[in-house]
């Protein structure tokens, strides 16, 4: 991900998602029907200290996202009507090493089952459970004059336990 600036900075972006074809895991029809859609606007606050660790710029931020979707674990039915505050992230610690023309960087997150979430409903906002998050990112800014970057991100979650339903 790109890298914030030193102090406080803001960023709101907004997610709009369709799929008309449920897969399970192992890219197959799962055979549930109907579409999923899923609508959520992300505002995140971050805080970019003067700290350094193991030369890494330390970074914290907290994401409170408003969505709009439905889920059911349980069933794997959707619903379209639920809409309020979802699960917040937390991200306590984040590192970004600035390089020459790229920057890397690491993260560790906390997802806090903050959004709505009940297993017989499909209008969840919530997922239920608390998530941890390891995450490892690359920016390449191919010019000298920044005018452009492409970045990889990569996201490890660690989930656990679905509220009244016998999950993981």
């Amino acid at each position: 991900s790109t890298r914030p600036v030193l102090g406080w900075s803001y960023e709101n972006r907004t997610v709009a998602y369709t799929s008309t074809r449920q897969t399970d895991r192992d890219g197959d029809n799962s055979g549930v029907d109907g579409s999923l859609s899923h609508f959520a606007n992300y505002t995140t606050a971050s805080w970019m200290s003067p700290w350094l660790i193991f030369g890494g710029n330390v970074v914290m931020a907290v994401t409170v996202p408003l969505q709009n979707s439905g889920q059911n674990p349980r069933g794997l039915a959707y619903g379209a009507d639920g809409f309020g505050l979802g699960d917040v992230q937390l991200r306590p610690l984040q590192l970004y090493w600035p390089l020459e023309r790229a920057t890397l960087s690491f993260a560790y997150s906390v997802w806090l089952p903050t959004g709505g979430f009940d297993a017989t409903k499909t209008d969840n906002v919530g997922k239920g459970f608390l998530s941890h998050e390891l995450s490892f990112g690359w920016t390449h800014r191919p010019f000298a004059d920044e005018s452009w970057h492409y970045s990889v991100m990569s996201r490890m979650s660690f989930h656990g336990e679905v509220d009244k339903l016998d999950a993981t």
